[in-house]
């Protein structure tokens, strides 16, 4: 039985440009037409992406993961701590803060040749999972470099174990892992089962007739680790896989596509990883200049390995909405009960969208989440810490406005108002 496909995704582009909104309009019936539930926008830590691209995304049920592939040298929280309200309140929920920390060209080379590596880095880290908790993230590891300089196996493992040294267990078990996963032309099986089936490929060394994570399995590698270091396996995203883009030109796109596919058949499928967020193909297009070769190009004209998923995914049904017994209110607009709070001026800002939504509206998040769409009002301390994860994982789509007399709820009302359902979930108020 075919299930999971919200686990496909792409890699947007390799730049952070192209965040229009004919660039979105573009895109969307592309990414519609693949079922895609996810989608990687690289980002900046001084700047953030175009709000309509992201709300277009999220009105589409595509979920944006933010990628901010900062260097350690460069790395600067006062502003990615500017960043981190404004993506919560748009309703994001993961976002990757730097890119592959194990590579020397990564770091200062005093910081790289000083050592204590594992230890700098979570030094550098820490604060910045913290703000992400603060503000309703889960905290995310950076991708590593499969390999790299300082092996990644080893280096992940010293992370997990140091952050239980530091009496972090309650932070390490929220983590969720983000990496790389390519094929390297290697078999699809590559590096299957982890360590416990190759005991004897150790960081850096994988001897003749061994294998080890540097391929498209990479997943049960880490999944081990976490289970090794800290006693549970933890939550994975592949922010970047498939082909390697520097094997791109030297193999056939019918190789290529043999693999996309046959990868992508396994996610679908649910034989990948049971821990897996996502699985997000590199790149979904990508300018000549740039030396990659993208899935389609700037005119949508689809690679081989476009038209194969294509093919495939025509064979998978669209997932039906959830029927009303098990959500028998379309929308919820749930209130802070917080005794300080002005709710006569809450009210009034909320007008445009009891208007147009016809919703509930009330305090209680056991009722909200028997809605298919949830909208808090208010900022994130006001309500029950995890609201928000605990609403999604009932599987309902949430929406945060921390002020309702912002020119924000204006703008959203008509987006809003545009992907009603037919019923609402209540004539009243």
């Amino acid at each position: 039985m075919v299930s999971d496909q919200n686990k496909l995704g792409f890699y947007y582009r390799p730049d952070d440009q192209h965040y229009s909104q004919a660039d979105l309009h573009n895109w969307l019936s592309v990414l519609k037409n693949l079922q895609i539930g996810w989608l990687v926008l690289r980002g900046r830590q001084d700047q953030l992406l175009p709000q309509p691209f992201i709300q277009g995304l999220q009105l589409a049920g595509i979920e944006p993961i933010i990628h901010v592939p900062v260097s350690l040298q460069d790395l600067n929280h006062a502003e990615i701590d500017d960043l981190l309200p404004s993506y919560a309140d748009w309703g994001i929920r993961h976002m990757v803060i730097g890119d592959r920390p194990n590579l020397r060209s990564m770091w200062k080379p005093s910081d790289w040749a000083r050592g204590g590596l594992v230890e700098q880095f979570l030094d550098k880290f820490l604060p910045i999972w913290n703000s992400q908790m603060k503000y309703g993230f889960q905290p995310v590891f950076p991708a590593l470099e499969p390999g790299g300089d300082y092996w990644d196996t080893a280096f992940l493992t010293s992370c997990l174990k140091s952050l239980q040294r530091r009496s972090k267990d309650e932070l390490a078990n929220e983590l969720i892992l983000a990496m790389y996963a390519w094929s390297y032309g290697r078999p699809l099986d590559w590096g299957a089962g982890g360590p416990s089936a190759w005991p004897e490929s150790k960081p850096y060394q994988t001897p003749d007739g061994s294998q080890d994570q540097c391929g498209l399995r990479i997943v049960d590698w880490y999944s081990s680790i976490s289970r090794e270091a800290i006693g549970s396996e933890l939550k994975m995203l592949v922010l970047a896989g498939g082909v390697h883009p520097e094997d791109r030109n030297t193999s056939s796109q019918d190789v290529q596509a043999d693999i996309h596919a046959s990868l992508a058949r396994d996610l679908l499928m649910s034989r990948y990883s049971d821990n897996l967020v996502s699985f997000s193909f590199y790149t979904l297009s990508a300018d000549p200049d740039q030396a990659l070769i993208g899935w389609y190009d700037k005119n949508l004209a689809g690679s081989k390995s476009a038209e194969a998923l294509e093919r495939l995914m025509l064979a998978v049904p669209e997932p039906k909405p959830v029927s009303s017994p098990i959500k028998p209110i379309a929308n919820y607009i749930l209130l802070p009960s917080h005794a300080e709070r002005d709710l006569s001026s809450d009210w009034k800002g909320i007008e445009p969208l009891v208007m147009a939504l016809k919703p509930v509206i009330g305090f209680s998040l056991d009722e909200a989440r028997l809605a298919r769409q949830v909208i808090l009002i208010g900022e994130q301390e006001l309500f029950p810490a995890d609201s928000e994860q605990l609403l999604r994982e009932q599987g309902c789509k949430v929406r945060r406005f921390s002020n309702p007399n912002s020119e924000e709820v204006l703008l959203a009302v008509s987006d809003l108002a545009a992907k009603q359902p037919s019923t609402t979930g209540a004539d009243h108020v």
